[in-house]
């Protein structure tokens, strides 16, 4: 699992890294068997704590059942998927690469970043993720600068009369008008023009 999460792989990919692919102290390198694309990844301390415990003499990371048989692309995707089940959870490992690709854009990752993670020749799909983070993003923050601004309570702000308290003219004026709103719906229908069409 977090070799997945952590590198992005495909199951093509998954299925044949091993100890071939670390070529430098700390770095995962391979090259995407559907796209080419070679990618040059950092092993991140989670995954470098996980590798630690796959045998020495063992070249594939992952194998069948701890043996030294790897496993046909297929085969790894539905066992996978059979672990997901076991633990009564939703998941498959390309669920894992789209996580990956989350995560890095709630850190705030480019769009370059990302694809270079999902080992794309374009950023046409790591586009997908980085603007719905950036959407949330935003929302966060135009309600923080909403927060940052001293408003007055809602219901005096929207009522017309500025906060201050209601006279007895006011009251009279506000029930009239309430009595009122029925009876223009009533004669906007009768007169052919219905209610929806008005407000569109």
């Amino acid at each position: 699992m977090l070799l997945a999460l952590n590198t992005g792989m495909a199951r093509q990919d998954l299925a044949c890294v091993g100890r071939q692919h670390i070529k430098k102290e700390g770095r995962i390198e391979y090259r995407r068997h559907k796209t080419s694309v070679a990618a040059d990844l950092p092993i991140l301390p989670e995954l470098a704590e996980e590798l630690r415990h796959v045998p020495k003499d063992r070249m594939l990371f992952v194998t069948q059942d701890n043996s030294d048989k790897p496993y046909a692309v297929a085969s790894l995707g539905n066992w996978f998927r059979d672990r997901c089940v076991e633990a009564n959870v939703p998941g498959s490992l390309h669920g894992l690469r789209k996580a990956g690709a989350t995560r890095l854009a709630d850190a705030g990752a480019s769009e370059w970043e990302i694809a270079s993670y999902l080992a794309h020749t374009d950023t046409t799909q790591a586009a997908v993720y980085t603007k719905r983070a950036n959407r949330a993003r935003l929302a966060d923050s135009g309600f923080a600068k909403l927060r940052a601004v001293k408003m007055s309570n809602l219901s005096e702000g929207l009522d017309g009369n500025g906060g201050k308290p209601m006279t007895n003219n006011d009251l009279t004026h506000r029930m009239a008008a309430r009595r009122v709103v029925p009876y223009l719906f009533k004669i906007i229908t009768l007169s052919g023009i219905t209610a929806r069409r008005l407000l569109i």
